[in-house]
């Protein structure tokens, strides 16, 4: 007899756990949407929950008011987040409008303006960094304006507008979700560097039918994340540039030969100084104060405080090339890894404009931009 009831309680386990398993597939593979079935797709590393922010580097300019958002909008682009298909009680002329909610999952501190538009600050895992959300969604070639979020933690935010979705004889479709992301500094203490893993926001697609019914895709949410040291905050915000005073030597008028000869060159080096750490590239660009009087040579007008006449200033390269104002220019040997120095090389010269011309001082300005990417 005990071996016996030893092999039915043996039987019975085995049994159970077979009925565990089974309920758990069909509970996997279940429809999600009540006018439409929505599922994940679009996997990312072989993971069909998350969608990726790219990697970024956040400017943080020097004395940056707390409160502030910091650097661009960072967006994590899904075109192929959900695939829907029709559910057949369309085909009875249900109508179903779709839309996908926005979730924040960290507390949200207050509101700022950005852009002209309201959006809810939230913190992140780094006491000192907060951040503002929105997002977009894509169904049938058609693409919603973005929606700034703005609801509390423990709440999905629902867009204002929706998709109408057909039956279509039910051919599925794509659902895509975009969110976009800005930092703000939430502390006079905030501390460059890496940026833990954060995930600003979860998303889950959004159903309402004609008949009065609505779903949410609870079983198919997905989250957009920022993952661990792929965005930098970086200290500084921007490279020293002091002004730099060229003087040109006084020549006689036998030193030019006609319009478009040039006389009193003189190299000169602007200094780019501590130039931040981190950033995918630097750039820098020139405008004239004055009048262009020759954009392809880089020749602009004197100013009101000359008195020679029938010259202009010329703003070359120390390879000779003409400066292209307000074209950024590359800083090609700039090192992501540490602070440096750095010197743009570069000429100044007198250049004729016109045939006559007048002995007297000659002065002009041009003002020097940076550019941080």
């Amino acid at each position: 007899m005990q071996p016996r009831r030893h092999s039915r309680n043996g039987l019975w386990i085995l049994w159970v756990w077979m009925l565990v398993l089974g309920c758990l597939l069909v509970g996997a593979a279940r429809a999600d949407g009540v006018g439409a079935d929505c599922v994940r797709q679009g996997s990312v590393s072989g993971n069909l929950v998350y969608q990726y922010f790219p990697n970024a580097t956040i400017l943080l300019p020097n004395n940056t008011p707390v409160g502030n958002a910091i650097g661009p909008w960072i967006i994590s682009n899904h075109a192929l987040a959900w695939r829907c298909t029709p559910r057949e009680l369309l085909a009875s002329g249900i109508r179903l409008q779709l839309s996908v909610q926005g979730y924040p999952p960290y507390v949200r501190d207050g509101f700022i303006t950005v852009d002209g538009g309201t959006y809810g600050v939230y913190q992140t895992n780094n006491a000192t960094l907060g951040y503002i959300a929105r997002w977009r969604f894509s169904a049938n070639g058609e693409v919603s304006d973005w929606y700034p979020l703005t609801v509390a933690p423990g709440n999905y935010q629902t867009p204002p507008n929706w998709f109408d979705i057909s039956y279509n004889g039910g051919a599925s479709f794509n659902l895509g979700v975009d969110v976009a992301i800005r930092f703000v500094k939430r502390t006079s203490s905030l501390v460059p560097g890496a940026v833990t893993i954060v995930d600003p926001m979860y998303m889950r697609h959004y159903q309402q039918t004609s008949d009065g019914n609505t779903s949410a895709g609870t079983n198919t949410y997905r989250i957009a994340q920022v993952r661990s040291s792929t965005m930098y905050v970086v200290a500084g915000g921007t490279c020293t540039t002091p002004n730099k005073d060229v003087e040109l030597v006084t020549v006689p008028a036998s030193s030019f030969t006609g319009i478009g000869s040039t006389a009193a060159t003189q190299p000169f080096s602007l200094l780019l100084a501590n130039c931040p750490s981190r950033m995918n590239s630097i750039g820098y660009s020139f405008a004239p104060t004055t009048a262009v009087l020759d954009e392809a040579n880089g020749v602009v007008a004197l100013d009101d405080t000359s008195t020679a006449r029938g010259v202009g200033i010329q703003l070359t390269d120390s390879n000779n090339r003409p400066i292209k104002f307000g074209t950024v220019y590359i800083l090609e040997e700039y090192n992501w890894v540490s602070a440096r120095d750095y010197h743009v090389e570069l000429e100044a010269s007198l250049y004729q404009t016109e045939t006559h011309m007048s002995g007297g001082s000659v002065s002009s300005a041009v003002t020097f931009t940076m550019d941080y990417r």
